[in-house]
């Protein structure tokens, strides 16, 4: 069986090569960088969530709460840069919380990518990485509801709603929840790293 035209029993090797290339550099967020970390999750959020969320819980979400938040948790985030600019953030964890469905797995519990840095693989590249540290484990995570850029994406990614959600201050975010994730890599993440591949994306601490 082929993806493509790359034999099935050969996707896996060749995905490993390819995001070994990106990962060599790319390590949890420190103290000198947490701002870049924060910026993205503040302007993601401005630019994401306009209109999906009350006005009140964007005003609160500023950069320095975002920044101080990845300070602190510096450990569980990766960051990716784009010819020396910050282009993506991601924080995850190796076991869910108490209350998410599969709580035997890791959870992501934020991933941004800039508006202008979309559709350009940055996205699969922080997922991957994921994959790459959580090894087989099932991953947990929730989306806003109304939020249908990052559904599509989390889908095509393979993971499927659970039917389960969180309610607060009048937001809804919706569970979804992925299995084996050692499982081939999804529809066009193999594409967007053979064209990028192997000069345009850097990834920094």
């Amino acid at each position: 069986m082929k993806y493509g035209s790359i034999p099935s029993e050969n996707l896996c090797n060749l995905t490993k090569k390819l995001t070994a290339q990106f990962a060599h550099n790319l390590r949890a967020v420190l103290p000198k960088n947490a701002a870049d970390a924060g910026s993205i999750i503040h302007t993601s959020w401005n630019e994401a969530y306009k209109g999906l969320v009350p006005e009140e819980m964007l005003a609160a979400q500023t950069s320095e709460k975002c920044t101080a938040r990845a300070q602190r948790y510096s450990e569980c985030y990766r960051i990716a840069y784009i010819d020396g600019e910050a282009a993506g953030t991601v924080c995850f964890v190796s076991d869910a919380r108490d209350f998410c469905t599969h709580r035997d797995g890791g959870e992501i519990q934020a991933l941004y990518v800039l508006e202008r840095f979309q559709r350009q693989g940055v996205g699969s590249a922080l997922m991957q990485t994921v994959y790459e540290t959580l090894g087989q484990r099932g991953i947990t995570l929730f989306v806003l509801d109304g939020n249908d850029k990052a559904i599509d994406f989390y889908k095509k990614q393979g993971f499927v709603f659970t039917g389960s959600e969180l309610n607060e201050g009048g937001v809804t975010e919706l569970e979804m929840y992925k299995g084996n994730t050692a499982q081939r890599p999804p529809e066009g993440f193999v594409r967007n790293l053979l064209a990028s591949f192997p000069s345009y994306y850097t990834f920094f601490p």
